[in-house]
């Protein structure tokens, strides 16, 4: 059907919005994923899987930015200054890339140099970046260990001059399988030999989804901009089309800031004319088709006959007539209705725009619905299937604007643009019947992403799929043909490996991988040998019996049910000889990645985690080999049903068992865990329907239980893994689960478990020279460990520039030799032979405070120099330099330096030691040091705390402190000493004031000093001034007068007191520090006139104090003896 339509001008504001990636911009504005969102099956049932495996249980979402958090918190927790750490650097020598060398991973970016065909880049969504030099022959990874490894989208500037600018987006919002998101633009400058992230499109918060560069759908560049101007233009989830017209360095929301679409895309001619779309889910003014000649003013240009309902539409601009735009879309309930294999509607809509001009307010553009004529062939496997979305790609061939291409499940070509029906199959699944097993099109790989053409000819033409990077070179021939160009483009997503454990010094190498089916490896040293396909679809969780000429797979298809496992004879060749369905009958409630796992003591005793409870099959040997059986059995299959689990009512989906593990020795004891953090044991498991014993720890998180891990030694010592983050991640039992401890250490960010801390997917360990080697497969590398600490156990990071910070799916090792395989999701499977434990950690020198340091104050911060393993410090300090009386221990110590608050001031001598607890164990301790705290201060005796009806004028007094040869006075009126109106130093235990006022409050306080060295002040006390009896009373003795005849006085003189009242006091003489010499008399004195005698023949020439004091006051009068 054909429509003119005269599309009417609705200019969007031209208002830029600049985006603030920050708390302004309103976290709701950007969408989560929910686990319940509609979806096609598989990834309605992926998503479900890896939210549960990863999402906060705090929050119940998978925190936005944690992977560019976890990729900052690796590197500079262990890469920041790994050349200098030996231990790293010797485990790179460990590791080497085993594969897979022919096979490729899902690839979204993909790009050819405009200069030079030879050179292509391509991005995987989790391999990180990729450069080949020679058109496909070869390639070098050009992302760095520690960046991000999504790429989603990919453009090079080909303007004249710009051409070493080029631009990829990060974070796949549909079908994502690797469990992590994005987080930015990263730019190259010299043509992708290195990329650096955009500052500006980056953040480091965690718990939301706040930034719009989280999710990127597409990028362009403006070929037509000026040479002054670099403009960037991202089409992205949820925040719709942004523009940065200096290269990234500050971007505008051009076109749907507030549309919250979920699905997007943009494209540019080569006169800087736009075109993007927004789905509808978004706002309703701000949803549909739109065209801009400035990339900021747009035009809704959505033909009136549109779908309502319409989720992502990709854009196809004729290079030869750009007027021609073509749009296909998934819009559920019209156009093109095609199934799937599982039987589910799917419905497609392809659009095409004749733009023919604008007058005045108007744009002129014709329409013309072309979805009926989409393919729709009998084999379901070639029907149009863009799986809602995931895969969608439509590109015009350069030299003539009719050849259109389509990539989805299947790819397709038409030479009239789809105006009839005279389509070609040309790839992506295989269009006759001719298929092999996998009904993979020949030399070609099904889920295409993106489509690129030859600059030089037009009839070249590269895809970008599930499989990596193909070419053919001749896109019109009637059967086109396919060169994969894969070979050491590693970037295959494993989400499974397995291992021959009991053939010592095997390499054989099984693994599950992302629509790659399983992967088969034999014996061999090679990097490029060929691996063989057992097993079609996704691959999931896979065994190799000791020694045994079969392999045990399972797949992720499309019949129901979906999950099955399979016994697979497979020859030298690479065929299938018999391939036997082995599944139980009943078995239901699988999850997407339904663990399965070999009694190590006996091989032919399987289990299998059920969904909601165990199965069991004591004799898979009595199991028929038959040949391509398609239904489950029951053969030898028990369900354990005392195992099943209850649904949870907090629980959002329900609770399922999500890891199982069986012991070596003493042999029979099962444990498995749940998506809960649930975690039960079965004693005597290989016989009738045991009874679990709930072990589940009282420290547990609600986590999602990733793995369990046996010391082949001894069951009672028991690793499990939780993979979700800002939770604990692992933990450990040495006594069969009654009490369990987190060993989770350095790869928590904070010792709580919340932060930047990476998920841990699995744990192993492996015997080394009789020493416990710990395995740990996390979200951001493989780590290590030979010595437990609890939550200061210190774990190395493995082959940082081999495995990188990848996301490591599984690990499997061999006891005897010491063999690992480990499985990554993005570049492949590593191996190698683990030999060198880690070795003791290297004494640590101290820094400060220096050896013999006096003057201490109560809050000291002690430090030390780092060393280069990675790990946590434990600090001693006692009163001896034995260390019998230590006062006090820390271990756990994650930075160099550590504040101790409670020094005893008083000249106190205190000795400090450090040790290192590291991946090999602890370090002896440092040298010993000294310090000695400061003078305390000194004790008050008058005025004390609370004391009230003090004189006007008095004298502070408080007890000599040994060492010190002056003292800090401070006095403050109210309540804190904040603005002292008497702050001095004084050589003696006494100040004599005057002239305070009456009935006020006063604060004071000291502190002793020693050679300059002030100590910490002490107390602070208040006093209370004397009230005034009435506006007459300024008597500031109190009624009593003291005279001292005569003064100077070299023998003998005489103290005069004349009292008004009678009053009880006492009458002393005090030396200039403090000291009473003698009491004259303590008693009641009656009012008169009296006179005391003082014999200063006995005292030393100097002053003295002559002190008088009562229950209200003290009166001081100084006397001066010379001889």
């Amino acid at each position: 059907m054909k429509n003119s339509t005269i599309t009417p001008l609705f200019i969007l504001s031209s208002m830029l919005l600049i985006i603030i990636i920050g708390l302004t911009v309103p976290n709701e504005k950007f969408r989560h994923s929910d686990p319940e969102e509609s979806g096609p099956t598989f990834t309605k049932e992926r998503h479900r899987y890896f939210w549960e495996r990863y999402q906060d249980p705090a929050t119940g979402l998978i925190p936005a930015n944690a992977r560019s958090r976890e990729l900052e918190f690796v590197k500079n927790r262990w890469l920041k200054n790994y050349k200098s750490n030996n231990a790293l650097l010797l485990s790179n020598d460990t590791w080497s890339r085993r594969g897979p060398f022919e096979v490729g991973g899902r690839t979204r970016g993909l790009d050819i140099d405009v200069r030079n065909e030879n050179i292509i880049i391509a991005g995987g969504v989790s391999g990180g970046m990729w450069k080949s030099i020679d058109n496909g022959l070869t390639w070098d990874r050009t992302s760095l260990p520690h960046q991000l490894q999504s790429v989603t989208c990919l453009v090079q500037d080909k303007r004249p001059g710009k051409e070493d600018n080029w631009y990829y987006g990060t974070g796949e919002y549909w079908g994502n399988s690797a469990g992590i998101f994005g987080d930015g633009v990263y730019k190259s400058t010299n043509n992708g030999d290195s990329w650096e992230v955009l500052p500006s499109t980056s953040t480091s918060r965690v718990h939301s989804w706040d930034q719009p560069f989280d999710f990127c759908w597409n990028i362009v560049t403006n070929p037509a901009a000026p040479d002054s101007i670099d403009e960037v233009v991202v089409a992205t989830a949820s925040m719709g089309v942004l523009r940065s017209f200096d290269g990234g360095t500050t971007w505008n929301n051009v076109l749907g800031s507030n549309a919250r679409a979920l699905f997007s895309d943009v494209a540019v001619t080569s006169e800087g004319v736009y075109y993007a779309t927004l789905s509808s889910d978004g706002a309703v003014n701000t949803k549909g088709i739109f065209r801009s000649e400035d990339g900021v003013r747009w035009t809704n240009i959505t033909p009136p006959n549109f779908p309502l309902n319409f989720r992502r539409i990709v854009i196809g601009i004729a290079p030869s007539d750009e007027s021609q735009v073509y749009f296909l879309g998934e819009t559920p309930g019209y156009g093109k209705l095609t199934f799937n294999s599982r039987g589910d509607s799917l419905w497609h809509s392809l659009w095409k725009y004749d733009f023919q001009g604008s007058s005045g307010s108007v744009v002129l553009g014709e329409w013309e619905d072309r979805s009926l004529n989409l393919p729709k062939p009998e084999p379901t496997r070639g029907q149009m299937n863009s799986q809602q979305g995931y895969n969608l790609v439509i590109k015009v061939k350069p030299d003539n604007p009719d050849v259109l291409f389509i990539g989805a499940v299947a790819m397709y070509r038409s030479d009239s643009g789809f105006k009839g029906t005279d389509w070609a199959w040309i790839g992506g699944t295989c269009p006759d019947e001719s298929c092999d097993y996998f009904f993979r099109y020949t030399n070609h790989h099904a889920d295409v992403h993106e489509i690129v053409f030859s600059n030089s000819n037009p009839d070249i033409l590269y895809t970008g799929s599930d499989g990596g990077v193909h070419k053919t070179l001749d896109n019109m021939s009637e059967n086109v043909e396919w060169i994969s160009l894969n070979n050491g483009y590693f970037t295959t997503q494993f989400y499974t490996v397995a291992i021959d454990h009991g053939e010592k010094l095997s390499r054989e190498i099984i693994g599950g991988l992302q629509d790659n089916g399983t992967l088969l490896s034999r014996n061999t040293d090679m990097v490029n040998n060929e691996w063989s396909n057992p097993l079609r679809a996704d691959g999931f969780y896979c065994k190799i019996p000791d020694g045994a000429p079969y392999y045990y797979a399972s797949q992720n298809g499309t019949w129901q049910p979906k999950i099955k496992i399979y016994r697979i004879v497979h020859d030298e060749n690479g065929n299938n000889v018999t391939s036997t369905r082995i599944d139980p009958i009943g078995g239901e409630d699988f999850i997407w990645n339904t663990p399965f796992i070999l009694d190590p003591n006996d091989n032919n005793i399987m289990y299998l985690a059920g969904g909601k409870m165990l199965w069991r099959n004591n004799d898979l040997s009595g199991i028929p080999f038959e040949n391509n059986t398609v239904d489950s059995i029951s053969i030898n299959w028990d369900s354990l049903s005392h195992t099943r689990i209850d649904y949870i009512n907090t629980a959002p989906l329900g609770e399922r068992i999500t890891a199982v593990s069986v012991s070596k020795n003493p042999a029979n004891i099962v444990y498995y865990g749940t998506s809960r953090g649930k975690l039960y044991k079965l004693l005597n498991a290989n016989e009738g329907n045991p009874e679990p014993i709930n072990v589940t720890g009282s420290n547990f998180p609600i986590g999602n239980i990733s793995s369990i891990a046996f010391d082949p030694d001894n069951a009672d010592n028991v690793v499990i893994s939780f993979s979700n983050y800002n939770i604990l991640s692992i933990f450990m039992t040495a006594d069969g689960g009654q009490n369990w401890t987190s060993i989770s250490g350095n790869l928590e960010e904070n010792r709580n478990g919340t932060g930047a801390g990476p998920g841990v997917n699995w744990v192993n360990i492996l015997k080394v020279n009789g020493v416990d080697v710990y395995f740990a497969g996390t979200t951001a590398g493989l780590f290590t460990t030979a010595f437990l600490n609890g939550d200061a156990t210190a774990w190395q990071m493995e082959g940082p520039d081999v495995i990188g910070n990848m996301v490591v799916h599984m690990i499997d090792a061999r006891q005897q030799d010491g063999y690992v395989a480990i499985g990554t999701h993005g570049t492949g499977v590593f191996e190698g032979f683990y030999k060198n434990l880690p070795g003791k950690p290297l004494p640590v020198k101290l820094s400060e405070p220096l050896d013999e340091t006096m003057h201490v104050k109560s809050n000291v911060e002690l430090s030390w120099q780092p060393i280069s393993e990675t790990g946590f410090y434990e600090l001693e300090i006692a009163k001896d330099p034995n260390f019998i009386d230590v006062v006090y221990s820390v271990s756990g110590i994650a930075d160099t330096k550590h504040n101790w608050i409670n020094v005893e001031q008083g000249r106190i001598d205190y000795y400090w030691r450090v040790r290192n607890s590291g991946p090999g164990g602890l370090s002896d301790f440092s040298e010993v040091w000294k310090f000695t705290s400061a003078l305390k201060p000194p004790k008050i005796l008058f005025p004390n705390a609370g004391t009230d009806q003090v004189m006007t004028g008095f004298t502070f007094e408080w007890e000599n402190v040994e060492y010190a040869d002056q003292y800090r006075i401070q006095v403050a009126q109210g309540f804190g000493i904040m603005n002292p109106f008497i702050d001095t130093v004084v050589s003696h235990p006494y100040l004599e004031v005057d002239n305070f006022e009456r009935n006020k409050r006063y604060v004071w306080r000291l502190a002793s000093i020693e050679d300059d060295n002030q100590g910490e002040f002490g107390d602070e006390y208040h006093f209370i001034t004397r009230h005034p009896a009435s506006v007459n009373d300024f008597d500031i003795t109190g009624g009593i007068n003291i005279s001292i005849e005569p003064n100077p006085v070299t023998d003998f003189a005489y103290i005069n007191l004349t009292i008004e009242t009678t009053v009880t006091g006492k009458l002393m003489i005090y030396d200039i520090n403090g000291r009473i010499l003698e009491i004259f008399a303590e008693q009641s004195f009656m009012p008169g006139n009296m006179s005391i005698p003082i014999d200063a023949s006995k005292l030393n020439s100097g002053l003295y104090n002559i002190v008088f004091i009562t229950n209200k006051q003290k009166i001081y009068k100084k006397i001066q003896v010379i001889k």
